[in-house]
């Protein structure tokens, strides 16, 4: 006998055809044998996809998953996918992707703090996580007040109390022979604007806007209220002040003259 096909076998991931030939067979098996393996194509298996803490996948009773099978994961409410949702099994006998993760959404936005700069990077958020919160600009932290949040499992984020407190500027003074604004408020916050205004006849020396900083400063001083200097004179002082100096002039020039004629007769008495 030149040639006998020995088993067939189906291990592992390949359908597996095994055939013992002579040596002296390689022609006819090359000629005549070769072509039936189309007759009978490779089946290619991936393993069994993982499960997904904090979320389940599809397929769950598929026991052998071909190239080409699609399994779907989802996450439980609460918790945000990592990764890619849908994965294939490929001609490799792998799959395309590695499992997703579910872990804890991003944390909660706060109005009053920001997360801290080495946390605003992250994107993936285990169970057990915990992370810090900062005061945003204008606010100033509670001394006895935790200002973090833990990705819990029953919940999303532990709790956040309000630990931050809106800073605040001592109320504005009054001016003399002006008003300002906001003369009811008590509570003045980072941010609020008071304005100044002068009395008639007075003029504002200063800013007349001013504003509570981040720090709990204001801005700039309170400004001043000036008595307004008229430079301006009426034309009829004018007219006699100009009088008077021309008449004053006039009297200079006479006394002048009297004197010069003075000295001339003197001398002209002694020649």
């Amino acid at each position: 006998m030149l040639w006998n096909i020995s088993q067939s076998l189906f291990e592992g991931e390949l359908f597996i055809l095994e055939i013992n030939v002579s040596a002296q067979s390689t022609f006819f098996l090359n000629l005549f044998f070769f072509p039936i393996f189309s007759l009978f194509p490779l089946v290619v298996q991936c393993q069994p996809p993982p499960n997904i803490q904090n979320g389940t996948r599809s397929n769950q009773e598929t026991a052998v998953f071909p190239s080409g099978m699609l399994v779907k994961y989802t996450c439980n409410p609460g918790y945000a996918l990592i990764g890619e949702a849908t994965i294939q099994c490929i001609d490799n006998g792998m799959w395309s992707s590695p499992a997703p993760t579910c872990n804890c959404d991003i944390p909660m936005r706060l109005d009053f703090a920001e997360l801290t700069d080495e946390y605003q990077k992250m994107n993936s958020f285990p169970v057990g996580s915990l992370v810090q919160y900062k005061c945003n600009p204008g606010y100033v932290k509670h001394p006895r007040m935790n200002a973090s949040s833990i990705c819990i499992r029953n919940q999303v984020w532990s709790e956040v109390q309000e630990f931050c407190k809106m800073r605040q500027c001592p109320p504005p003074p009054n001016i003399q022979n002006g008003t300002r604004s906001n003369q009811e408020t008590r509570v003045f916050s980072s941010g609020m604007l008071v304005k100044y205004a002068c009395n008639p006849g007075y003029d504002l020396i200063g800013e007349a806007t001013i504003h509570c900083t981040n720090a709990g400063r204001w801005s700039s001083p309170a400004p001043n209220c000036e008595v307004i200097v008229d430079n301006q004179v009426e034309p009829e002082i004018l007219q006699v002040s100009l009088s008077i100096k021309l008449n004053m002039a006039i009297v200079y020039s006479m006394l002048t003259l009297i004197i010069l004629i003075t000295v001339d007769n003197l001398l002209n008495w002694f020649v």
